[in-house]
């Protein structure tokens, strides 16, 4: 049974200073209080062409394996909903015959077979853009509205509760706390990418397109890959296949 309203208390306790908010709080209450069963909580940013960013916690292995597919395919839901400020509320990602995401929807048809529906909202402050938080159930179908109407709730406390953290001056200790629960795989890559603009001359959103096609190609994880730059055991040349 979900607890309608838990989000938005927890939040309200944070700002009050009553506790310390941490990522994975906002992910919990969300499987709490939504009517879902799992959630995961993305920072993104714009970095030249190319949509990056750490994800702060998630609630499980699914919801953060939902989170790296679209890092390393460069599409899906939270990208769009990112890009649009619009939700994104998929009722069915196994049967559905179309979506703007075909390389996405295929791998969770693959590898995820468990996902029934994702529900995506923006982290948005006017026209400043924070992440998304993304909801998934095990069953398809629509998300009724009363729980939409306590996401949309939940998304903006959020956001509110971030921006507070993120933008606070003097910088706020609970920020840098925020980003050291990131996914430290976010990181290697940053590194990665780096790496390959000094190797291939090229600049941070041709480097990142060409290890994410890679990934994409041995239908590996991109962040696995950047390890293996980063240590010397894999190396692209100009047409992005690897080095002998």
């Amino acid at each position: 049974m979900t607890e309608r309203g838990v989000v938005r208390r927890i939040l309200a306790r944070a700002a009050a200073n009553t506790e310390e908010l941490r990522p994975q709080d906002v992910c919990q209450a969300c499987v709490k209080g939504l009517d879902v069963q799992g959630a995961a909580l993305t920072l993104i940013a714009t970095i030249g062409e190319t949509r990056m960013g750490p994800t702060l916690a998630s609630s499980d292995p699914v919801a953060a394996r939902l989170e790296e597919l679209q890092f390393t395919l460069g599409e899906g839901p939270a990208l769009q909903a990112y890009e649009t400020g619009e939700p994104v509320l998929v009722e069915d990602l196994q049967q559905v015959p179309y979506t703007p995401w075909p390389m996405f929807t295929e791998a969770v048809r693959d590898h995820l077979s468990g996902v029934g529906a994702l529900f995506v909202f923006p982290l948005q402050l006017g026209a400043v853009r924070l992440g998304t938080l993304s909801l998934y159930r095990t069953e398809a179908g629509r998300i009724g509205a009363e729980v939409l109407g306590e996401a949309l709730l939940a998304a903006e406390a959020v956001t509110l509760t971030m921006s507070g953290y993120l933008m606070a001056d003097p910088p706020n200790t609970v920020a840098d706390r925020w980003f050291e629960q990131a996914s430290d795989r976010r990181v290697v890559v940053y590194q990665a990418t780096g790496m390959l603009m000094q190797q291939l001359g090229v600049g941070v959103s041709e480097a990142f397109v060409r290890l994410r096609a890679r990934a994409f190609a041995d239908d590996r994880p991109v962040a696995d890959l950047a390890q293996e730059v980063l240590d010397g055991k894999l190396h692209l040349n100009n047409n992005s296949s690897p080095e002998e």
